[in-house]
């Protein structure tokens, strides 16, 4: 299995475990507050659900899955789904965060818990869903049609892409992944 493919899905197995946090950061949050404890494991949560997979992963991906299309093996609409699903749950992730703001300012927040933490739930089974479609998918698709001549180019893109970043590293995020599931308090 190639490198790109394996960090692939070690991405998914990390997200899968941020996402059970979020999920039980959720839970613990029906008394929800501006000084509840769970309020900034929350936004660490989304904070590492909304910048990580910029940086590196949906570039990985996208990297992928160009390469892909130029190959025609019927994964059009596939890859052109997904790439929007992208996009949608960079949307929503958002929306995430907006509850969380209006929790903050609102006198009565108890309305807006319930619908944060309904929003939280569905938010999570998409997340869960659309990497679940990349896996059993794309990502053999990929395995199953890429050639190492496709590999090269697809390394070359993504060093590429690396040397022009500024802000936070690959290792920064993955410092940001162990304090998560470690449940231990992340200082940025």
């Amino acid at each position: 299995m190639n490198h790109v493919i394996e960090q692939l899905q070690e991405d998914h197995r990390q997200l899968v475990h941020v996402l059970y946090n979020l999920e039980r950061e959720v839970k613990a949050c029906g008394g929800l507050s501006s000084e509840n404890s769970s309020m900034e494991a929350i936004l660490d949560i989304l904070d590492y659900i909304q910048v990580y997979p910029e940086i590196w992963h949906h570039p990985a991906e996208d990297a992928l899955y160009e390469v892909l299309l130029g190959k025609d093996v019927g994964a059009a609409a596939l890859v052109a789904h997904l790439i929007e699903e992208h996009g949608v749950l960079e949307l929503l992730t958002e929306n995430l965060l907006e509850y969380i703001n209006q929790i903050v300012v609102s006198i009565d927040a108890e309305a807006i818990k319930m619908r944060f933490i309904k929003s939280t739930n569905d938010y999570i089974s998409r997340q869960l869903h659309h990497m679940e479609q990349e896996q059993l998918h794309l990502f053999p698709l990929i395995e199953r049609h890429l050639t190492e001549g496709d590999w090269l180019i697809i390394k070359g893109r993504l060093q590429q892409q690396r040397q022009s970043e500024d802000g936070p590293t690959l290792e920064y995020y993955h410092s940001f992944y162990r304090k998560i599931v470690n449940n231990t308090p992340v200082t940025v």
